[in-house]
This record gives structure tokens, C-alpha cells and sequence, in this order.
């Protein structure tokens, strides 16, 4: 099938905007799912969502769930940062709740149907893949703007 010749300005309604997006991944799951069982663990990627959605804060939206892992997109660095500290404390706060990583990165995102697209998701996407158990891995961009480090989760949140 051939497709007419058209850009993409043209076909498809879109809309480029500055934000943060970041990945954020349970860590262990394919051990939790192969020790607990697929309902036990679905039960937490469930919980996990539902942990995402109460964690949102003005200006994020969470895209999209995958499994044992949500896309949320974050006004700025600053608020993404805020919100990974209060799904950390709400994780850390979870019992036996596996622990969390991340991966965040800013600047221009394609809206288009309520997903996000382009150089900056792909680049979280890429972080949170380099994000061992515990840790956030932020691109220079988000590093630029991040507070400093005492606004990042304790040592006894889901970080």
C-alpha cells in the first residue's frame, strides 16, 4: 500500500510542547511474577498504577501503563522530580512493595491522541532502561534544573 505524499504537518493533528517525561519501572517483577505467581504480580501492577494516579500533582498526566511500568509527562524537570518523590515515599510507604526505577527526560514532546512522541520520550525511555533497583537516571537537561539534591526521596522511600 502506498501512501499519498503528504508531511506530516499535514496529516496529523498534533502538537509540539516542552515538558518532562519520564519512565518509571518496577524493579524485580519477572522475579516477583516467577516467586508469587502472574496474579500476584498483576495485583501489584495494579496497585502501581492506582499509586501513579494519586502521586499526579498539577500539570502531570500519566500517558500510558505498560505491565509493571507507567509514562507520566511532567510540566518541567522540576515538577517530574516532584512527582517520582512523592510516588518513592508512597512506594517506600507500600509493604513489600518492590523497589523503583526511573529514567527522566525534558524538552520538546509531540501531543498527538493523548500520547507523546519524539527525541525526548525516546531518551527517558533509554535512562529508565540504564536505571538499576532504586535509582533515577536524569538526562543533562533535567539535571540543569533539578533542585538540589535533599529535594530527591530518603533512604527509606521506594528509591
Amino acid at each position: 500500500m502506498m501512501m499519498a505524499n503528504a508531511s506530516a504537518e499535514t496529516t496529523f493533528e498534533h502538537a509540539d510542547t516542552s515538558g518532562a517525561i519520564f519512565f518509571v519501572d518496577m524493579s524485580g517483577d519477572t522475579a516477583l511474577t516467577e516467586i508469587h505467581g502472574d496474579h500476584v504480580a498483576a495485583q501489584f501492577a495494579e496497585d502501581f498504577a492506582v499509586m501513579a494516579n494519586v502521586a499526579l500533582g498539577p500539570g502531570d498526566e500519566l500517558t500510558k501503563t505498560m505491565g509493571d511500568a507507567v509514562m507520566v509527562a511532567s510540566a518541567d524537570a522540576p515538577a517530574a522530580l516532584a512527582f517520582l518523590r512523592r510516588l518513592g515515599v508512597a512506594a517506600g510507604l507500600a509493604m513489600g512493595f518492590p523497589m523503583l526505577c526511573a529514567g527522566v527526560s525534558a524538552g520538546t514532546v509531540v501531543r498527538r491522541r493523548g500520547d507523546v512522541y519524539g527525541t525526548t520520550v525516546n531518551a527517558a525511555a533509554r535512562l529508565a532502561a540504564l536505571a538499576a533497583p532504586g535509582l533515577i537516571v536524569i538526562g543533562r537537561d533535567v539535571a540543569a534544573a533539578a533542585a538540589p539534591i535533599s529535594a530527591f526521596p530518603s533512604q527509606h522511600s521506594g528509591w
